[in-house]
Order: structure tokens, then C-alpha cells, then sequence
């Protein structure tokens, strides 16, 4: 049935989505705008598809996972043979992979038959926890070395924002994660399911959090006041 519902969500997205050059734009009536979406919560099964992969353009990268606070341990969902020519991935050329949180391991369901499960990776099962995503990229100047950038502003350098988020209307639990680079190169977009978004603090809270913290201030310098007058 997963299975089945991605095929229509591919449908969809190649009917009604917008890619050309450096725009990406998923129709409005099918996804949510981005909302500065950064980590996930994973159900026990979950799955992935990639719809476009600028290394099939230019050079290599390689997509996957990593346990929020930890990005240093990251987990490939798709790695630098995962390709589809040309990209975007026609229908029925594009690359997938299911990843079981409960036993800790990324199937690629390309390479697999029945009988006969091909691993893409393996990892600790860490119960119901928060993640964030990646995009590998190759060093054009040097093919050994790999640049990552992440979901988690927090985890790229000088906290720059990589990556957006495009929520399904339909299925709350599916997202288009997208990357791009710092000018604005469209990278990579996957379609990730069976993960819900963590919510990020709209203007609204933190303009609330902002205004309570000369409040609090005022309150424990009152407090400290009672304290040492009460001591005196």
C-alpha cells in the first residue's frame, strides 16, 4: 500500500511541480510552503525516493540520515550509485530505499529481489528518536574528499540554511526534502515518508519569548533582593 501511494505521490509531482534550472516550486495545492522545517520524527518503517540528483549532472553526492546531536554519524540512503539519467528521474527510473528503525537497517529497493534484500546501510536502533537529513558532496577539486550540509542549520557552518521542507497536504507524514547551494543551485530533492515534521517556533513565539525576558530578569532580581534582605 506504501508503495502504491508513493507511485501516485510521483505522479503528482511530475505533473504538477516546476523543475527548471535552479526553480523548484511543488504545486501549492499539494504541499505546504516551507516553514523552516529542520529534524523529524521517524515512524518504525519509513522510505524514501529520489526525484532529482544534481550528480547526475556533475560530479557525486550521497543522501541519507543522522540522529539529531550526533551528524557526525550519518547513514546513506542513497549513495554515489544511486543514479538516474536523466534527471529528474523519469517515472519508474527512480531510485528508492526503505529504512526499518526497528532493526536498524536501509534496504535499496532497486538492487533488491524477492528473497534476496540488499543493504544499503546499518545502524543502531535508538527507539522512536528526532533526525535530521544530508547531502554528500563531492569535492570537484578533489574526489576524495566529500563536503556534507545538513537539515539542522546548527550543524553547517556559520549556521547557513541548506535545505527546505514541503509538507504534504494530503499525508502529513510525507515531505520533499530539498537542498540547494549557497547560490541558490537546486542540489537534490527526495521524497521521504512516515516521518513527522518538528515543529520550529513561529515569529509569533519568539517575538512572546523575547518581550518575557526582561520579565524574568526583573522577577529573580526581585527574588535575589528578598533573599538578602531576608538574610541581613
Amino acid at each position: 500500500m506504501k508503495l502504491f501511494r508513493i507511485v501516485i505521490i510521483l505522479l503528482l509531482f511530475f505533473s504538477k511541480c516546476a523543475l527548471a534550472g535552479v526553480l523548484f516550486t511543488p504545486d501549492p495545492a499539494l504541499w505546504h510552503s516551507d516553514v523552516g522545517v529542520e529534524s523529524f520524527i521517524h515512524s518504525s518503517q519509513t522510505a524514501s525516493v529520489e526525484i532529482f540528483d544534481r550528480d547526475s549532472i556533475e560530479g557525486f553526492t550521497t543522501f541519507g540520515f543522522y540522529f539529531s546531536g550526533h551528524a557526525d554519524d550519518r547513514f546513506i540512503i542513497f549513495e554515489e550509485t544511486d543514479q538516474c539519467s536523466p534527471s529528474p528521474c523519469a517515472l519508474g527510473a527512480s531510485q528508492s530505499a526503505l529504512i526499518d528503525f526497528t532493526v536498524g537497517k536501509i534496504f535499496d529497493v532497486d538492487e533488491s529481489s524477492p528473497g534476496n534484500n540488499v543493504i544499503q546501510s546499518i545502524f543502531t536502533p535508538r527507539g522512536i528518536s528526532e533526525i535530521g537529513f544530508f547531502l554528500g558532496l563531492q569535492d570537484p577539486d578533489d574526489p576524495l574528499t566529500t563536503h556534507y550540509i545538513y537539515s539542522e542549520r546548527a550543524e553547517n557552518p556559520g549556521s547557513f540554511d541548506f535545505s527546505g521542507t514541503f509538507t504534504s497536504k494530503a499525508v502529513p507524514t510525507d515531505h520533499l526534502i530539498v537542498f540547494e547551494s549557497a547560490k541558490d543551485v537546486l542540489l537534490s530533492v527526495n521524497l521521504v515518508t512516515g516521518f513527522t515534521a518538528v515543529a520550529v517556533p513561529g515569529p509569533s513565539s519568539l517575538y512572546l519569548f523575547v518581550l518575557a525576558i526582561p520579565l524574568l530578569l526583573l522577577s529573580s532580581v526581585s527574588r535575589f533582593r528578598r533573599f538578602s534582605w531576608g538574610n541581613n
